[in-house]
């Protein structure tokens, strides 16, 4: 598989992390601007093979897991089971998207132009 495709897969697995935390209880707004900005970004890397929707899933990934790490209780707080398990996967995701991210903007930037 493609960084593109990891950084997709990374970005679906935090969404779906966010999506459970919300299940679990997890106080957030009805939207999460997080879930809008991973699922967005997601949606912008499949539908076309433009270099700048990378690193926009990138920092999107980015942003979350400064957002999943300043609720570092969550992650160890196993008393309430779902919410922890639910930041781990949120976590693992887009920790996946930010390598692979980084990965695929690397590679995207790289390409010499063709000539003809």
């Amino acid at each position: 598989m493609s960084a593109r495709t990891w950084t997709v897969a990374g970005l679906v697995v935090g969404a779906a992390g966010l999506v459970a935390q919300k299940v679990a209880g997890v106080a957030m707004p009805a939207v999460p601007p997080g879930l809008v900005l991973m699922v967005g970004s997601a949606i912008l890397i499949v539908a076309t093979r433009r270099r700048w929707p990378v690193v926009v899933g990138a920092l999107a990934a980015v942003a979350e897991v400064a957002a999943v790490l300043s609720g570092f209780g969550k992650l160890t707080d196993f008393a309430e089971a779902g919410v922890a398990a639910a930041s781990w996967v949120r976590l693992v995701g887009v920790l996946l998207a930010v390598g692979a991210g980084a990965v695929a903007t690397i590679a995207a930037y790289r390409r010499e132009p063709v000539t003809t």
